[in-house]
């Protein structure tokens, strides 16, 4: 099959990669010049949907952000991304060993790459309330499919419902879609972010929902995130459209878990639930707890 590859004559080394969640096939490359790449093996009906998005983000130039270097067809069925190949260490791994206001840094650097991101000029008209109140009920409907619930499981509906108007007229952007430690590289001095397998359009607030996988490694980071997209300046509608999105998540990724995950993803997806609600203390307040000053 590789040798449907365009660059296959190139190609000195490569190899499978096991990790992460995705049901595509993923291969660290190594070319006869001694160049890295990550190649995706993904359907064709999904590279459809989100090569416009993958072109439009080659218009930023930070190094520091996972470009696509090249795509196309390799089955009737499957395409191929090329995705550049940034050395270092997973963030996770090692955020928390940092000092704080090296954290605190990281983060701020990051949260500029994000107001990059979202920056990107896009041309998507959307009823953006029509379309989350829809998939509200998508994920209402598949968490009563099953028998099991996080605990609060009514308090975080009954938070969401009681303020998804604040969804009304937000904006449309270019998200990562899984922006958090897990999809970052330290290089010993910079973060580069990598694997746009989630990218999508949607509200640039969105963007901060996976928050408590940061905060679990480094609450300093995540604040460092939010204070260098915002350069010091939270608008008053951030922290209470982000808790309507942590209510949203607690309650749609249980029912992943129970389908797609292990059981010790159903483990963590409980125990987030929990640690979130006690971040908004049982959404009495919308600044979560672990914002603060570094």
């Amino acid at each position: 099959m590789f040798d449907r590859l365009p660059f296959y004559a190139s190609i000195q080394a490569i190899t499978p990669i096991q990790k992460g969640y995705s049901v595509d096939k993923k291969f660290y490359i190594k070319d006869k010049d001694g160049k890295e790449f990550l190649l995706r093996l993904v359907s064709t009906d999904k590279a459809s949907n989100q090569m416009p998005l993958l072109e439009k983000i080659k218009a930023i130039k930070n190094p520091y952000i996972s470009h696509l270097v090249d795509y196309g067809s390799l089955t009737d069925t499957t395409d191929f991304l090329l995705f550049e190949w940034k050395q270092g260490v997973i963030l996770r791994n090692v955020i928390h060993s940092l000092p704080i206001k090296q954290q605190y840094a990281l983060g701020i650097e990051c949260g500029q790459y994000l107001t990059e991101i979202h920056g990107i000029s896009v041309d998507v008209q959307c009823h953006f309330l029509d379309y989350y109140q829809q998939k509200v009920d998508n994920k209402l409907k598949n968490a009563n499919s099953i028998d099991i619930k996080v605990n609060h499981f009514d308090t975080f509906v009954d938070h969401l419902q009681s303020n998804i108007f604040l969804m009304k007229q937000r904006p449309i952007k270019i998200e990562h879609g899984d922006f958090h430690v897990g999809n970052m590289i330290y290089d010993g001095q910079h973060i580069h972010v990598i694997d746009w397998d989630r990218s999508e359009y949607g509200d640039p607030y969105d963007e901060f929902k996976p928050f408590a996988f940061n905060v679990e490694k480094s609450a300093a980071f995540q604040t460092g995130i939010i204070d260098g997209y915002f350069h010091g300046r939270i608008p008053d509608d951030f922290f209470p459209v982000l808790s309507v999105y942590a209510a949203e998540f607690c309650i749609g990724n249980l029912y992943w878990a129970y389908h797609f995950g292990k059981k010790e993803d159903m483990t963590m997806m409980y125990q987030l639930a929990e640690t979130i609600y006690d971040y908004f203390k049982g959404f009495t307040q919308t600044t979560p707890t672990w914002y603060g000053k570094y």
